[in-house]
């Protein structure tokens, strides 16, 4: 996740240059439409009761001592890092230009790994916010367009400091109300991360899940903390 510094990415982002740059930008939503929902939108506040706990990661990832590492309350900007402009929002979470123009408010992200400099898994949940439903809905809706911009290419990532990587990206699925995609890094020993989003209320739920295993890591977990969203 890019929305922290340099210094306190370094460790995460070693294994296999997994979770891209570390812009801190501090852009700021704009305004959006009005809902219709059941439930009232939710507010900024309620965001961080949404995350899954470190148990709860663990067990998603079928994995062990992953922990809480970094917290953000800002989107980032690493389209100066890709080579594909249209795989942006395939790279990773909570990025500022996947958001512009969307109506978002606010948003918060965390990021999850073992204590190691190299971790076995990566996870980054993000949770941005909307006035209301259909704010997120629309957003949704562009983004299945803007995935599907990246299905089935390649492009290279380049984080500041770091070496060139090259990434591979699956066909993108959009299957009942959940977007998914998984890329893969040439060279890493079979690193991929999946990719997730689905939207609930007025409520993003934006996933990064990384492993040199393959499975819906970030399926389950975007599933999980959408089903804590009141609708």
């Amino acid at each position: 996740m890019r929305r922290f510094t340099a210094a306190a990415l370094a460790g995460i982002c070693v294994l296999a240059v997994a979770c891209g740059g570390n812009s801190d930008k501090s852009n700021s939503g704009s305004g959006g439409p009005t809902s219709s929902t059941s439930s009232p939108p939710l507010a900024v506040g309620a965001l961080d009761g949404l995350f899954l706990s470190p148990d709860q990661i663990n067990a998603a990832m079928g994995t062990t001592g992953m922990a809480a590492a970094l917290l953000g309350t800002k989107l980032a900007d690493d389209t100066a890092l890709i080579s594909d402009k249209n795989c942006l929002a395939v790279q990773d979470s909570a990025e500022f230009p996947v958001y512009t123009g969307s109506g978002w408010t606010a948003m918060r992200g965390q990021v999850l790994q073992q204590p190691a400099d190299k971790p076995t898994e990566f996870v980054d949940q993000a949770l941005v916010l909307f006035p209301a439903a259909t704010g997120a809905a629309a957003f949704f809706t562009a983004s299945a367009k803007q995935w599907q911009s990246c299905s089935n290419r390649q492009y290279t990532f380049t984080p500041q400091g770091q070496s060139p990587a090259t990434w591979t990206v699956g066909a993108v699925s959009n299957t009942n109300g959940m977007l998914s995609v998984r890329r893969t890094q040439e060279g890493g020993n079979g690193w991929n991360c999946q990719r997730a989003l689905t939207v609930r209320n007025n409520v993003a739920v934006d996933v990064s899940a990384c492993s040199h295993n393959q499975g819906d890591f970030g399926i389950n977990i975007a599933h999980q903390i959408a089903d804590k969203v009141p609708n």
